[in-house]
């Protein structure tokens, strides 16, 4: 990114060597280190910025320029820090400097050379600054959002939710990690899924779930179908929340409402819950208990055997499995949120009870680990559904994202057009169905909400997807809505302020 800078401060230094011995107009020279004294600043700026991002000058800077520098520790950044000093000095020393050399000039001024040289050298140090077309950029992307759809007269309310069920339901959320539905067609991938093909004929099953912007990694696919908005992040690096105490603070999600309803929430995830922020956004949005690999160590005697993610989800559902049968116990209503992990790109992994478990020929790793889920995810949900329970319970099997780039991206990127979400409900005594609706993972969230009881048809971007309610797919159809909600980052920064 750097040796963007090389023509401009070439030109900035010609403008002021032009200044200094060659121009003999005051007025010119003083332009000329004006625009140079302005050029330097702007490089300063840029390489400073960019050891923060590591991409120029990007939406996150004017983030934090907007909203403080929470989550930077500044003394990582002493080299930046000097250079900003001595700059300053220089740029101080450079006014004085070139205030007494313009006094000085008594050559004969040759206008058009001038102006010629002013304009050229101009051009390259700040028209064409790499700092200039980034905000020129990000200047346009803003006034585009102008232009764009008003997403705010779509914002759900969600002040006044009422749970008109008798008894509150109990909730059992499982996030299959990037287990979409594309793996369910029959035509592109025969026999992969038959348990979760079964299990789906007894349930309410929704198809056409797309995948929004800023959803499509782990962390953004429980955010959008947790608080129905996506996660507009402000770092380089899109899993990087060090150093910030509240995830999404300005933002109501599922763990809110439940908690201020009385229910006991949980998680439990075979990661380390640092990694991408997890542990703080269910510690900041109403979980009671958080597990991740270091807490379900902790249980152990003898440590689990782990792959690059974390336990291995064999392990996690084990874990899981004991966790609910205490909370069905309990008259209290609870949420549990399970997330797996073998199904990570760009390989999966070999969970140890699917040795055997393969593919055809067992060539495509990750559709063996897909295999290897079809068994597990079928295994543990037969073995809670069969445990007597105080309250009643449903059960919520969805993937967290599109599967990214892995060894079977060359069958998936052959139907990009076709990809959808999973996301499927059961619930004993309710009769499965098939709902087909242009939706999104933001509208999962009052859609599960509706089945528990609370009377809700918008929940922010999200719409019940069993109600008549069109959801924001519908209404604006899919490239128009999910163009808005990418010109709609500035907006969604909010999400991180406090209430």
């Amino acid at each position: 990114m750097y040796d963007l800078l090389f023509y401009p401060i070439i030109s900035t230094f010609l403008l002021l060597i032009s200044a200094f011995y060659l121009f003999g107009s005051k007025s010119t020279a003083f332009f000329s280190i004006l625009i140079a004294v302005f050029s330097l600043f702007l490089s300063l700026f840029y390489y400073v910025v960019n050891s923060f991002t590591g991409e120029g000058i990007n939406e996150a800077v004017f983030f934090h320029i907007i909203y403080g520098f929470n989550g930077i520790n500044i003394f990582n950044y002493k080299i930046e820090i000097f250079l900003i000093f001595f700059c300053i000095c220089f740029f101080v020393f450079l006014i004085f400097f070139a205030r007494k050399k313009i006094v000085q000039i008594k050559r004969k001024p040759r206008l058009l050379i001038e102006l010629t040289i002013l304009f050229a050298c101009s051009c390259f140090s700040i028209a064409v600054h790499p700092a200039t077309l980034d905000i020129g950029l990000i200047v346009e992307s803003f006034f585009a959002s102008q232009n764009s759809i008003k997403l705010n007269q779509d914002l759900g309310d969600y002040q006044y939710l009422i749970n008109n069920s008798k008894n509150k339901k109990s909730l059992v959320y499982i996030y299959a990690e990037s287990l979409e539905r594309t793996f369910f067609d029959e035509k592109i991938f025969p026999e992969l899924v038959i348990n979760l093909k079964n299990l789906e004929k007894k349930s309410i099953s929704f198809q056409g779930v797309r995948q929004a912007p800023m959803t499509d990694w782990t962390i953004a696919g429980m955010v959008s179908s947790q608080c129905g908005v996506p996660l507009a992040t402000f770092k380089s690096n899109r899993n990087d929340f060090s150093g910030i105490d509240n995830f999404v603070p300005g933002a109501t999600c599922m763990g809110d409402i439940f908690k201020s309803a009385g229910y006991k929430n949980f998680y439990i995830g075979g990661a380390d819950l640092n990694f991408a922020g997890k542990g703080n956004f269910y510690k900041s949005h109403g979980f009671d208990e958080i597990f991740g690999l270091k807490e379900i160590q902790s249980i152990y005697e003898n440590s689990l055997p782990t792959s690059k993610w974390g336990i291995y989800d064999d392990a996690l559902f084990d874990f899981s499995y004991e966790k609910y049968k205490s909370l069905a116990l309990q008259k209290d209503p609870f949420v549990l949120f399970i997330l797996t992990a073998d199904t990570h790109g760009p390989s999966g992994h070999e969970t140890p009870e699917c040795k055997s478990i393969k593919y055809k020929n067992g060539d495509v790793k990750m559709l063996n680990a897909v295999k290897c889920a079809d068994f597990l995810i079928d295994k543990f949900l037969s073995k809670i559904m069969s445990v007597k329970t105080e309250q009643d319970v449903i059960f919520v099997l969805g993937s967290d994202h599109l599967q990214m780039n892995n060894d079977a991206s060359f069958i998936l990127t052959e139907h990009e057009t076709a990809r959808t979400n999973l996301f499927m409900i059961l619930e004993k005594g309710k009769a499965p169905k098939i709902v087909s609706k242009p939706s999104s993972t933001l509208d999962i969230a009052p859609t599960v909400m509706s089945i528990m009881g609370w009377d809700i048809n918008n929940f922010a971007f999200g719409r019940n997807l069993l109600s008549e309610e069109l959801t924001l797919v519908e209404k604006y159809g899919e490239e128009n809505f999910f163009n808005s909600l990418k010109n709609w980052r500035l907006n969604l920064w909010k999400t991180w302020i406090e209430k």
